[in-house]
């Protein structure tokens, strides 16, 4: 916009939303960009709403390779002292959820599974899960179910990893949250690989795709998808002849997210008997 400010609060709250549409669309750099300079011109007006905001966002960007863990939870510290000097009890919250998912992150290696980064990550979330069910904070909730079945399927607990992965979609899904939702579809991709119905698989793989075209999102983090080192996606395909796959993949792109969710709910029914 032409007459737009280029410093202040209103300036620094634009630059969090430029953020996390990038965030949203996997952009991490640009968002790490915008969420840096937002810090900074919040700071630089003392708008502490907004300076805890800017932490918090930060804190989602701040796992590249060349970030410590240490510099990580700094930004995840900074953000949960402020939100608490606001009397901020759900930002503060949502905070420190940040802690058991770079646990999570630690444990889930390309190469092998952490099983003590593992543990502490399922410790952190389950306290998190508590809180924000305290809080009637339905939105964390899922996200922080979902994050535990990530820790479950890592330590091998597929019948429990199934259930709170799908219920974690349906209460996205039963809040119209419809970025969190769409991208959280892969997980019927992983429920198909698991229980052999790979044609299945390929659908939802098709409606992830097509439907996080239509709603403008993408994974936020690359997707590690992997139950003993092997993709879900390359695993449905290997496992299906190329016609098979490729009709299966285009049926989904036909379905609706409501359908695609009702089929993953009946994909996480099988794999629960794991």
């Amino acid at each position: 916009m032409p007459d737009a400010p280029t410093s202040g609060s209103d300036r620094a709250w634009a630059l969090g939303a430029a953020g996390s549409l990038a965030y949203w669309q996997a952009d991490s750099a640009t968002a790490r960009r915008h969420y840096q300079a937002q810090i900074d011109l919040a700071e630089a007006a003392g708008d502490e709403p907004c300076i805890a905001d800017a932490y918090f966002n930060f804190g989602h960007v701040a796992f590249r390779s060349d970030d410590d863990a240490g510099l990580q939870l700094a930004y995840i510290d900074a953000a949960e002292e402020r939100y608490r000097k606001l009397g901020d009890e759900r930002g503060a919250a949502r905070a420190g959820w940040g802690r058991g998912i770079l646990a999570l992150s630690r444990g889930q290696g390309m190469l092998a599974i952490d099983s003590g980064a593992i543990e502490e990550a399922m410790d952190y979330l389950g306290r998190s899960l508590a809180e924000f069910e305290r809080l009637d904070d339905r939105q964390y909730h899922a996200m922080t179910e979902a994050s535990i079945a990530w820790a479950a399927f890592a330590g091998g607990d597929v019948g429990t990893a199934s259930r709170l992965a799908v219920d974690a979609l349906v209460e996205s899904h039963s809040m119209r949250d419809l970025g969190t939702t769409t991208i959280s579809l892969h997980i019927g991709v992983l429920l198909g690989a698991l229980t052999g119905q790979v044609e299945e698989a390929a659908e939802i793989h098709g409606a992830f795709d097509a439907l996080c075209e239509r709603y403008g999102v993408r994974p936020p983090a690359a997707l590690a998808l992997f139950v003993g080192g092997r993709d879900p996606f390359e695993l449905t395909r290997q496992n299906l002849d190329p016609e098979t796959w490729a009709d299966a993949y285009a049926q989904g792109r036909r379905l609706t997210l409501d359908e695609a969710v009702a089929k993953i709910v009946a994909l996480g029914d099988a794999a629960g008997m794991l």
